[in-house]
């Protein structure tokens, strides 16, 4: 019996939920305002229809880090294009967040709040990633409501050099909203930062913006008031909701994380 514990323990079965309760206060929901929407709607109104108003791109959604140097990290194309970002803690405070630095090479972004919540993650003492080990991550999927961030937890399947940034991969399934949360293993170390980009997404929308700009393609069918917002309803806004809608609806078992050696890099000088 007592080497069954031992066991346990050496696989982190025991102390998981541990780390997650110190962990979890740290990480919060990014909102990003893309349209300058959120004066028009308020932003729990915002909240109560995520997938709609990501769908229609005048919100982004992500998730984010307090670490101990009392910034935020996240994903650049979480906050890209946005007029203001938000963060809202697992408590439901309502902080603003103001860009310090972004690396859009490696798709991160380093953001200065109002005013720190709590101590943040340590990421002086970051872990190497090792292929079997535990990892898990604490997130907002789109979809998800509540307060608190959701727990994935899964296994290190891979660690890939893609056009020279280190990558790693994990069975977990990481969805639209989980961008920019931290990826950790059992002790609570930062490995790399979840990047639920879609691999899908890009390409067609870049097809259908070459379509569109084909005399006599575009149509315009009026204006829709849609939660509070006039929107000017176009063939091509229809195709990427769609498309959008597709994205954040669609589960994938395995997900991918930018390594943590570039968020060393990203804070590098921060006093």
């Amino acid at each position: 019996m007592i080497w069954v514990f031992v066991e346990r323990v050496l696989r982190g079965t025991e102390k998981l939920p541990w780390i997650v309760e110190r962990v979890k206060e740290c990480v919060c929901r990014v909102v990003a305002d893309i349209e300058n929407v959120i004066e028009d709607c308020e932003l729990k109104d915002a909240l109560a229809h995520t997938s709609a108003l990501h769908s229609l791109g005048v919100i982004s959604m992500g998730t984010g880090f307090l670490i101990t140097s009392r910034h935020v990290v996240t994903c650049f194309h979480v906050i890209e294009g946005a007029s203001k970002i938000f963060a809202i803690t697992p408590s439901g405070e309502k902080i603003r967040l103001k860009p310090v630095k972004v690396y859009e090479k490696y798709d991160l972004a380093l953001l200065e709040p109002e005013r720190a919540w709590c101590r943040g993650i340590d990421v002086t003492s970051m872990a190497r990633p090792r292929i079997g080990d535990i990892v898990f991550t604490l997130g907002y999927p789109l979809l998800h409501q509540g307060v608190d961030p959701l727990l994935s937890v899964g296994f290190l399947s891979a660690v890939s050099n893609e056009d020279g940034i280190e990558k790693l991969t994990a069975n977990i399934s990481f969805n639209i909203g989980n961008s920019g949360g931290p990826l950790l293993n059992e002790d609570g170390l930062l490995l790399g930062v979840v990047e639920a980009k879609s691999i899908v997404k890009e390409p067609l929308i870049k097809i259908i913006d070459e379509v569109m700009k084909r005399p006599g393609v575009e149509l315009v069918y009026g204006k829709i008031a849609i939660y509070g917002l006039e929107i000017e309803l176009t063939l091509s806004l229809a195709i990427r909701t769609l498309i959008r809608w597709i994205e954040a609806n669609t589960q994938s078992g395995i997900g991918k994380a930018i390594s943590s050696k570039y968020v060393s890099e990203l804070v590098r000088g921060l006093k």
